[in-house]
């Protein structure tokens, strides 16, 4: 089949050297030997002058007008480790350079994820408070509701870190947390990607929980290890929660939770950044929980402390699916009259504020049709846009991030929690969360979402 297709492709280019983008939808096995017949028996079927020249522009990393281009467009997984993935990048830059090949993560061609830039420098309000002294932690949050349902087999090879967080998780990490890039040309954009990524430590294992699915109490569903080519004694993830620190001065102490899940309760991508709370003058004072008292605390009602509750904190969730749609949360009082329970003082007490949203919905906003990630990333590659597309050290700094846990986890040094198909994941998880000290809005739904709680 394909030595008809190159059949077919050479004797087009023999009348007419025209551009051409091959699209790689195959397993990493398949790249480099398909790449070279692709080198080999399309590249350079134009000439070996043509092939040089052709070579020498796309280094130069621009097209003249009368010169044409091949393109190569690699889909993921992009290696399993840092080191494969090196070996990988280093056999396909020996038949194309770097600015012939795009590395396509289709959630870079999400709409609410591609406007995650214009959101942060655009509008001063979002980034005179985008840092650590007003953001209390960032939540990056994948969830499916199906199972492997068949595809067990393919995906125990590689595991929901592997197939959700390295990639697209990371690449929506590095453009809610990088610098203000100089301009928004393709490198300078990525450049600040790499360095933002660079500071970020390799995950520890004890910021971790992973988990596998088990069937749902009602049956409807099969468990991990019972889907077809799945081993018994699989130590593959379907569930992963990790805790990332960023050592620069921005994001100094601020918690970044990544979370990804097959056969959850919900299916969602969204992203949410919770804002420190204001404490006055609408707090309360709780009394801590026993089991945090000192024994001097404990026998003395006068010393015992109190922790200070401020109101909801306000928080900017971003969903990229379903739905798109970008809303903040924000506290406003409650309309009507006074209640009884307000102070003497006539101060408006804390039980007077509601959580209510701002609330920016794409359907209903804009009256147009918002393009497909594969349909958008293709346009780009067309255009020569790599500006949405992984650059080689932009790869290897994310592996670098990962490597290490996934080797721990290869070698059964990381505990695999159970939970059932249709919840939250391990209870573990939400023990990491709360770890971070995010709080959950208290009574507050979403009236666009789904019944489920955020």
């Amino acid at each position: 089949a394909f030595k008809g297709i190159v059949d077919s492709t050479k004797d087009e280019a023999s009348e007419q050297k025209g551009n051409r983008l091959f699209y790689l939808a195959l397993p990493p096995t398949a790249f480099i030997e398909t790449c070279t017949a692709v080198r080999e028996n399309l590249v350079n079927c134009y000439g070996p002058e043509a092939a040089d020249k052709q070579a020498a522009t796309a280094k130069a990393g621009s097209d003249g007008p009368n010169d044409f281009w091949t393109r190569v467009v690699v889909e993921k997984p992009f290696g399993h480790d840092t080191k494969s993935s090196t070996v990988l990048a280093d056999a396909l830059n020996r038949l194309f350079s770097e600015s012939q090949i795009f590395r396509i993560d289709h959630y870079l061609g999400k709409e609410m994820v591609q406007n995650v830039v214009a959101l942060r420098f655009a509008n001063h309000v979002f980034s005179s408070v985008w840092n650590g002294n007003h953001i209390h932690s960032v939540q990056i949050v994948f969830k499916e509701q199906i199972g492997t349902e068949g595809r067990g087999g393919y995906f125990d090879k590689f595991g929901i870190i592997r197939d959700v967080i390295q990639n697209h998780l990371c690449q929506i990490l590095a453009l809610i947390a990088m610098e203000k890039p100089k301009t928004l040309s393709a490198e300078d954009v990525r450049d600040e990607k790499v360095s933002l990524l660079r500071c970020i430590q390799p995950v520890a294992v004890r910021d971790c929980v992973i988990g596998q699915y088990t069937a749902p109490a009602d049956g409807s569903m099969k468990g991990y290890k019972e889907d077809e080519g799945v081993p018994a004694d699989s130590k593959t993830p379907t569930f992963a929660i990790m805790k990332l620190h960023i050592n620069n001065d921005r994001w100094n102490g601020v918690p970044f939770i990544l979370k990804a899940g097959k056969a959850m309760e919900d299916k969602c991508v969204t992203v949410r950044i919770q804002f420190k709370e204001e404490l006055r003058p609408f707090s309360i004072a709780i009394p801590l929980p026993s089991d945090e008292l000192s024994l001097d605390e404990a026998t003395d009602p006068c010393k015992q402390p109190a922790r200070i509750m401020g109101p909801n904190r306000n928080e900017l969730v971003i969903r990229a699916q379903p739905n798109e749609a970008m809303y903040l949360k924000i506290n406003t009082k409650n309309p009507g009259l006074a209640g009884d329970d307000r102070a003497a003082d006539q101060e408006t007490s804390r039980s007077d504020l509601t959580v209510t949203e701002l609330d920016l919905n794409y359907g209903k906003r804009f009256n147009v049709r918002i393009p497909e990630a594969y349909e958008s990333l293709v346009n780009e590659a067309i255009l020569g846009n790599g500006t949405n597309f992984v650059r080689r050290d932009e790869l290897e700094a994310s592996w670098r991030i990962f490597t290490p846990l996934l080797h721990a986890i290869d070698k059964g040094e990381v505990p695999v929690r159970e939970y059932r198909a249709g919840t939250r994941g391990p209870s573990e998880a939400e023990d990491l969360i709360q770890s971070t000290g995010y709080r959950r809005s208290r009574d507050y739904f979403y009236k666009q979402m789904s019944a489920s709680k955020i």
